[in-house]
């Protein structure tokens, strides 16, 4: 986290002298999918999340959609004292610990936290939302590919609520086509989940203009953070290869990860365990790339989807899971419909698949 707040106290002064073009706007929102952070300025104030996108700016409201367990706001004051009303949505309300509210201000819903906070003048107000409870011992619901079939989609939602997970994690293809109709239904689905969602973009979410629409309702398209001693690093692959400037970032992040245990979540496998089988990522060399650098760290699992089927096999001391059986037309080897539990227990990882 000490990192994350240097970035962020270096962001605001940034851009508290200017907002540049390199970055995405939403009327007063600015998204750096691809920096882990995403920024806003109004009425002179300026706003900077790490772990969440903003969602919705107003002079006195903001509303921050969590897509990692931790949330840090950082806000820069104007020249007068502010006050601000802030919502996080897509988090566990029970299980956070807010630093930086205004005493008594604490409201509690279903999957969102609510508090006022006060800005002094021309000072950065840090505002930290932190996991509490035993953090080296916890579960998650992943599941990949369910587009297609709401209904399936639906029911793995509902019986995930059974294991009482820390997040649902989907490995991307949530919608068909990557239309705004597609993402408006896709969060009508989700609207409510027993647990937060987290994702990585598949192959059909960026079609078309699909790639901002993603941005505006998931914010990064590839990033990482902590549980407990458990690293996840989230890829992006979807478009079946990683990009130089991600391929570097992965590397420094490999480099500075202290964890006993490293996760790597993308859509794309780097390759088809199946004989005779190609459907993996297009581009053979950098899915080869790849491989060196899981080897090189040794990374302890990489789960992926876009096989709509199960398979998990071991290369070179690296676990490779594939679960497509979120929803999408299956393949003739699939065991059927099915999502995975996964659990984390002092750094170790195990696995269970259900099928529905």
């Amino acid at each position: 986290m000490e990192r994350k707040t240097t970035i962020s106290i270096v962001i605001l002064i940034i851009l508290a002298l200017l907002l540049g073009s390199q970055f995405i706007r939403f009327n007063d929102i600015y998204s750096n999918s691809r920096g882990g952070w995403s920024t806003a300025e109004v009425s002179s104030a300026v706003i900077v999340v790490n772990g969440g996108n903003i969602l919705q700016v107003e002079f006195g409201d903001l509303v921050v959609w969590a897509n990692e367990p931790d949330v840090h706001i950082s806000i820069l004051g104007s020249g007068t004292e502010r006050r601000f009303n802030v919502t996080v949505e897509n988090i566990k309300p029970n299980n956070i610990h807010v630093n930086g509210s205004l005493a008594g201000s604490m409201e509690y819903g279903i999957d969102s936290i609510s508090f006022t906070t006060v800005v002094e003048p021309r000072l950065v107000k840090d505002i930290r939302l932190t996991q509490t409870g035993n953090l080296e011992h916890f579960s998650f619901i992943l599941l990949g590919d369910n587009r297609d079939n709401p209904e399936m989609f639906r029911k793995i939602l509902n019986e995930s609520g059974n294991w009482d997970p820390l997040f649902i994690l989907i490995l991307g293809d949530m919608v068909n086509d990557g239309t705004r109709e597609e993402y408006d239904e896709l969060a009508g689905l989700i609207e409510g989940a027993p647990a937060p969602i987290l994702t990585v973009p598949g192959n059909h979410d960026v079609q078309g203009n699909g790639a901002g629409y993603y941005s505006r309702m998931f914010g990064m398209y590839y990033y990482s953070f902590n549980v407990g001693n458990t690293h996840f690093i989230m890829l992006d692959n979807a478009r079946g290869y990683v990009d130089k400037e991600q391929m570097e970032w992965l590397r420094q992040d490999l480099e500075q990860s202290n964890s006993p245990s490293n996760l790597v979540f993308m859509h794309m496998p780097p390759f088809d365990p199946r004989p005779g089988r190609e459907h993996s990522m297009t581009d053979g060399k950098n899915a080869q790339d790849l491989i060196s650098i899981f080897e090189q760290f040794h990374v302890d699992t990489v789960f992926s989807a876009h096989i709509h089927s199960y398979n998990d096999v071991t290369r070179n001391g690296v676990r490779y899971m594939m679960t497509g059986g979120g929803g999408a037309p299956l393949e003739k080897d699939a065991p059927g419909y099915h999502y995975v539990l996964v659990n984390i227990s002092d750094g170790n990882v195990t696995t269970e698949m259900f099928v529905m």
